[in-house]
This record gives structure tokens, sequence and C-alpha cells, in this order.
């Protein structure tokens, strides 16, 4: 009987199936290995031009079809890539105008060949305080300046009395400054030292609240923390299908990849149901196909790494014999929507890509050295999708005893914000720059109030 979206009215089993079907096209079309002979890892955008198939590539699997930036640079320092190469390239692409103005004798091609050849990263304050305060950058020629451009910048500080390194980029960054017509201010504690306490604590009331004002600051920081909560769990929530697996959720909030225990035990399954006769031990079901084969023998391969999870057998023997059945069953019980439900088996399919295009070669070569042991793409995604459920909730019940489903755990972080925050944080190493300021405001008032510079 089929079963339709209520929202599309499309029927769910097909959807799938289509889906499995559209996999061929995105997985490596792997052969066993003593067969192997090349892959064209792009065979499936073969319709595009190069750059497109790169960039198509890319945005489903993240796989690079170019070196690192870093490393072209340094092809453009040893002369493998010279300036014309550069001009020649940025001139091929219109839609850049490269010969526009943007200022006095400036036009989009400087930005660009200097973006290019230079790592142009932005800071954040903090971060320009540390590469000034501790990396002496406004002292010392950063490494990847060219030798032409050092003594241009040299030759023309000694024109207006300054000798040194050091003099001639500081005179650079004023003038800068002023051009743009900025103060160059930076604080400290360090240079605070040689003040009077009167002289330091009114320099940083500049930059910290008053007393009277603590409550106001401490309420408006708490409801700014929890606006960028709330959007960075609907975005994240929202990423799920189409970037995202449960696992790579989970992982963004907790540092721990269940990838990382499912894949040794996916394999050791997979190796020896395809063995080719060579493995000293085989599935007692393998002639029913993989998923029967694994879920004959799951209890007593599992029991060692669930033995803590409550009912863990028993949702084992709940589980449906056939594979199409199991595979709704369970994109149900993890909470992912219907509508993201194709996009969710492909991002599966792709996070073991390897194993993936090898059973999809399979499935479409059910011959091959007269191999009767039937492997298809919807018995591996089964398999793939019970232990992905089984993980997350073992790791779900030790973090927060709570369900691995997504619908639970948006639940549970609406209500919990700032354990999300800190957790997103912690774990993506983005914290905001108004709490890196908040935290020196903090520090220098303690310092005040400890009398540190009395």
């Amino acid at each position: 009987m089929a079963e339709i979206d209520n929202n599309t009215g499309i029927d769910i089993r097909q959807q799938i199936k289509d889906t499995l079907a559209h996999l061929e096209h995105v997985l490596p079309g792997q052969a066993p290995i003593k067969d192997f002979v090349h892959h064209n890892t792009l065979h499936g955008y073969q319709h595009m031009t190069f750059p497109d198939a790169l960039k198509a590539a890319h945005e489903l699997t993240g796989a690079y079809g170019y070196e690192s930036a870093e490393r072209y640079r340094g092809y453009y320092q040893q002369g493998r890539i010279t300036l014309d190469d550069l001009n020649a390239v940025i001139s091929e692409q219109e839609s850049l105008e490269a010969d526009k103005s943007i200022g006095k004798a400036i036009t989009r091609r400087d930005v660009y060949l200097a973006a290019l050849r230079y790592p142009l990263k932005p800071v954040t304050g903090c971060q320009f305080t540390w590469h000034v305060e501790e990396l002496d950058e406004l002292n010392v020629f950063q490494q990847d300046i060219e030798k032409k451009s050092r003594e241009k910048l040299l030759n023309a500080a000694k024109s207006h009395g300054e000798e040194s390194e050091a003099e001639a980029i500081n005179a650079l960054w004023f003038a800068c400054l002023q051009s743009l017509k900025l103060e160059h201010y930076v604080l400290h504690p360090e240079e605070l030292v040689d003040m009077d306490p009167e002289s330091a604590e009114a320099m940083l009331r500049n930059v910290t609240p008053d007393a009277s004002g603590e409550k106001d600051e401490t309420s408006l920081l708490h409801r700014q923390v929890e606006k960028e909560a709330k959007n960075q769990l609907g975005q994240l929530i929202r990423k799920v299908g189409h970037d995202l697996t449960l696992r790579g959720f989970l992982q963004t909030l907790t540092g721990v990849d269940i990838l990382d225990d499912i894949r040794p035990m996916l394999q050791q399954h997979l190796a020896n149901y395809l063995d080719q006769g060579l493995s000293a031990w085989h599935h007692k079901q393998r002639q029913q196909g993989f998923y029967s084969a694994w879920k004959d023998s799951a209890k007593e391969d599992l029991v060692w790494v669930f033995d803590q999870l409550p009912d863990w057998q028993d949702s084992i023997d709940s589980l449906p014999d056939d594979a199409m059945d199991t595979v709704i069953v369970e994109l149900k019980q993890l909470g992912i929507p219907e509508s993201h439900w194709a996009h969710y088996l492909e991002r599966l399919a792709l996070e073991i890509p390897g194993w993936s295009g090898m059973i999809m070669w399979r499935q479409l070569n059910p011959e091959y050295e007269g191999e009767s042991q039937p492997i298809e793409m919807l018995d591996y995604l089964a398999v793939r999708l019970v232990l992905e459920r089984l993980f997350a909730q073992r790791l779900c019940r030790e973090q927060w005893q709570i369900e691995a489903n997504l619908d639970v755990l948006r639940w549970y972080f609406r209500r919990r914000q700032s354990e999300f925050f800190v957790r997103y944080v912690m774990f993506n190493n983005r914290l905001p720059e108004y709490l890196v300021t908040l935290v020196q405001r903090q520090i220098q008032r303690s310092l005040l109030d400890h009398d540190f510079y009395q």
C-alpha cells in the first residue's frame, strides 16, 4: 500500500526509490579493487563545464577539486604563477568589472590581485589587538611581502628621515589611519602601569559601563545571547537533511562523532558479506540480503556496545523484515521531516562514499564473478539508519537523558538556550566579538577593583 506525503501528495516509497536511483550519479562507481584501473570522480557531472562540475561536487560532498589558496600563493612566490597569469584570468571574467575605479588611483583589479596574492582575512578588534601586541605586526614585515615592495617602502621612509623597518611600517599605518580618519587606540592593561589610579580608572570608564548601568548591560547581553542562540539553533535544525545528518548535528553540540563508532562496525559486516569466499566467517542469512543477514546477528554483535542502553534489544527485535519499511520507520523515529528524506539519505550515503559506491556498483552488476548473494543500496541504508539511531540514542542519553529525535532536541534546546549557545561556541570556536569584549572589560574592572595599578 502506497504511503503518501500529506504535504506534497508524493508516494514516499517511490520517492525513496528515485533517490536510490539518483545516487548512481553522485557516488563513486567503485568496482572491487582487483579490477580497479581508474575512476572519474566527476562522472555524474560530465554535462557541466569543469569549473561548474567542481563547484557542484563540492557543494554536495565537501570535496575540493582545487589545491588550497596557500598552495597557489606558494606557486606564485616560486614563479610558477606570474602576475600576467593572474591578470589574464581576471580579465576573462567580465562580471568582475576589473577596471572599474573604486577610489583614487585604485581599481577593482588592484583589490583582486592583492586578495589573490595575500591572505586578506578580516580580524575582530580583539584579534587585531593580539596581532599588534603579541605578534608585533606593526613593527616587522610579514613574511609574504615581496622584496620589491619592502624596498620601495623602506626607501620612501628614508626620504622622510625614518631609518628602521618599524618606523617605516608605523609611518605607513598612521598614514592609512589619517586617510580613513581613524584613530589608533589599543587598550592593554600593561600600558596602564605607569598611570596613576585616577587616570587609569578614567580611561577604563570609557570602555566599561559604570556601576549603575551594569544591570541594564547584563540584561541586554542576556537578551542578545538568547536571540543569537535561537537563530543559530534554527539554522542548525534546518541544515539537517540538506547539509547534515543527525550525526553532524550532535557533533556540532558535543564534539563527539558517532561515525567513529559506526564505521568499523559497519565495515566488518560489509567485508564479511562481500568477501568473495575469502572470509573465515559468513552471515547465516546472506542469501536473503545484507539487511536480513545483519539483523539476524545484530543482537549478538552489539551487546557489548549498548549494554547500558535500555530496551535496545527490543528495538532490534521490533525492526521490520523489509528494508524499505525499516528506512521509513527509522527516518520517522529520528524525526526527519518527510520533505527532507531524499536529501537525508543522499547525505547519509555520502558520509562513507567508498563503501556506498562499492555497494551501488555491486547492485548494478549483480552477476559479478558469479556471486549469488544479493546486495542492494536500500539494505545498506536501512542498516546505516538503525546504527545511526542507536549510537545517537546512546549519546543523547549520556548527555541529556533524552531521545535521539530532532523534534525532541529542538524542544530541549529551545528551553535551554544558554546551554545550546555555550555548546555551539565551545565546539565550533565562534565566540562572538561582543562576548570577547565583555570578558576583557570584566578583567579590566577586576584589576581596578583590586588596586592592581596602585
